[in-house]
């Protein structure tokens, strides 16, 4: 069932080099002790590897010892899920049937055991200058980690006011760049003092990655921090263009099609002035033929004054002249201009089409999918254009709930991608993805197959690049779950 487990604590990083030692029970009656390897802990549940076959649903005992920690984690829970992590180790999810005491928690946060930072530190060197609120005076400091959408660490000669905010000036390329920052924690070491600072804003974030990923210590930013640069600065961008360019971007594209469609209509009338005659003018599809006193152009470059009857009827002899002339190329017709721009303009701006002709927007609502289809005026190529317009919005925004952790709502949006482009094997993937994330492993297996059998005929050009910005344990799972479907479709 969708949605029937989910998190609500936080979950905490292990520090590999602390003296740990985790034993697990599988609950079989041989009373054996397998060992484990744990990645992420938190008051309710954790994640394992082991070499041990241990299977969903299945009851396990665990103990967990840590060298210096004064009280062991003894716990009982259930597998909510298993999953191969490679030929001889599986990963487990497990839910404890009684939540740890946060003083056991706290006792291997103390020997450093537990990371409990919510986002992943990397190291950098960059030189900046700080300047403090109701301060006058810039001090010169220097960065030196910071954290994925979280902040930065500086080394100060000086101590800061707790909760002060701070603007740093970074040079990149000869030009000064603001990042606002708030001062959350301090303190002393050798060098100095050494404060935590929260970004103020995302847009902080962001130029911070962008002076990163130009700055000249580029060799000390890990192969993970450039990562993170990429993904955040186009997570930003692509969010900046949807909520801020779009109307700029549909007046641009709809400029080009109303210039396009122009140059055509008036290239097409000046066509059949001058080399079509009376004698061949088409019957139009109400059966009235095209009346012979169509505009001609003069030898002097003037056009002979016509009523407004015949002019606004123009458009639409052209049109019915074009259909008779080439029905094998368009057997439904041209669409008016006018409907295409309509059309383009609802599905960019989230405005919903005008029901069909005949249908209040209750009925249109509540059509079942034969009446909606007999009952719309949209060409069958518009709509296929519009459902792709629709997923790759979807699929966008899903991709920015995913990478912000939030994948309820990735699940929503790519689904309603899936939905509109059935045949997208990246789409299928990345929804695979989102449900492994919710720990809906039987609907990712699912679509991880479905999504194998459209790539043997849409075969995906360049998968790293399309895959490029998901990392992590969804993504390793991903990977071995996509070779096994696809080496089971090709021996079909």
């Amino acid at each position: 069932m969708a949605h029937s487990f989910f998190r609500r604590s936080p979950r905490y990083r292990i520090n590999h080099d602390a003296d740990l030692t985790v034993t697990i029970d599988a609950g079989d009656g041989t009373g054996k002790l397998e060992a484990a390897e744990l990645l992420d802990i938190s008051d309710g549940g954790a994640k394992f590897k082991t070499r041990t076959p241990i299977e969903a649903k299945q009851f396990i005992a665990i103990t967990i010892h840590a060298g210096e920690a004064r009280e062991p984690i003894e716990v009982q829970g259930e597998v909510r899920w298993a999953a191969d992590a490679s030929e001889n180790e599986r990963q487990l999810g497990c839910a404890f049937t009684s939540p740890i005491r946060a003083e056991v928690l706290d006792g291997f946060a103390q020997v450093g055991v537990l990371d409990r930072r919510l986002n992943q530190r990397d190291p950098v060197s960059l030189a900046a200058s700080a300047k403090w609120e109701l301060q006058t005076q810039a001090t010169p400091v220097k960065i030196v980690d910071y954290s994925a959408q979280g902040g930065f660490c500086l080394m100060s000669p000086f101590p800061a006011r707790p909760g002060s905010r701070v603007e740093l000036l970074i040079n990149k390329a000869g030009r000064e760049v603001l990042v606002r920052g708030e001062e959350r924690w301090q303190c002393k070491s050798d060098e100095g003092h050494q404060i935590g600072c929260e970004f103020m804003t995302g847009q902080d974030a962001v130029r911070f990655a962008e002076v990163l990923s130009n700055c000249s210590s580029r060799g000390t930013v890990s192969g993970h921090a450039q990562l993170w640069l990429r993904q955040i600065a186009q997570a930003r961008m692509l969010k900046a263009v949807t909520l801020l360019g779009k109307r700029r971007q549909v007046r641009r594209q709809l400029s080009i099609f109303t210039t396009v469609g122009v140059v055509l209509l008036i290239a097409s009338v000046v066509f059949f002035q001058r080399w079509i005659s009376p004698a061949e003018a088409p019957v139009m599809s109400s059966g009235t033929p095209i009346e012979s006193s169509t505009p001609t152009v003069a030898s002097s470059g003037s056009t002979p004054a016509s009523s407004a009857d015949e002019r606004h009827d123009l458009p639409q002899r052209v049109t019915a002249l074009s259909d008779d002339r080439h029905r094998e190329r368009h057997p439904e017709g041209h669409r008016p201009q006018q409907s295409l721009e309509e059309s383009f303009v609802a599905v960019e701006s989230d405005e919903s089409l005008p029901p069909p002709a005949g249908l209040t927007t209750t009925e249109f609502d509540s059509a079942t999918p034969e009446e909606e289809k007999g009952s719309s005026q949209l060409a069958p190529e518009s709509s296929v254009v519009e459902s792709e317009l629709l997923a790759a919005k979807a699929f966008r925004s899903g991709c920015l709930h995913y990478q912000s952790s939030e994948f309820h709502e990735a699940l929503e949006d790519l689904k309603t991608a899936v939905d509109n482009a059935k045949s997208s094997p990246v789409y299928r993937y990345v929804l695979a993805m989102a449900q492994y994330q919710l720990e809906e492993l039987g609907d990712a297996e699912s679509n991880v197959h479905q999504a194998a059998e459209f790539e043997q005929l849409h075969p995906v050009a360049n998968w790293g690049r399309e895959m490029e910005s998901f990392q992590g344990p969804a993504r390793f799972w991903l990977e071995g779950a996509r070779r096994r479907a696809l080496a089971n479709a090709e021996s079909r």
